[in-house]
């Protein structure tokens, strides 16, 4: 995060369905460093149904007949942490 210039967005992507390698990396970051806005991902895929998870992005193998990919974005601001 650190190597981020300001105004930079980081998109965090797996391709897993597990909330520890998801959300809770997510959660990490954001809990160690202030200064980061999660852009609503939803945006880049809005044909897509039932992929919304939040402010991030879900795809499933039995609703979207691809691999569980996950999508976060953060954008970095003041970076703080």
């Amino acid at each position: 995060m650190k190597s981020v210039v300001p105004g930079g967005v980081v998109a965090y992507v797996t391709c897993s369905p597990h909330r520890h390698e998801t959300v809770d990396v997510v959660e990490t970051v954001l809990d160690e460093y202030r200064g980061i806005e999660v852009l609503p991902a939803k945006q880049l895929l809005s044909d897509i149904p039932d992929c919304e998870l939040g402010d991030y992005l879900q795809l499933w193998p039995h609703r979207h007949n691809t691999d569980a990919m996950f999508l976060a974005l953060l954008r970095i601001d003041n970076l703080r942490g």
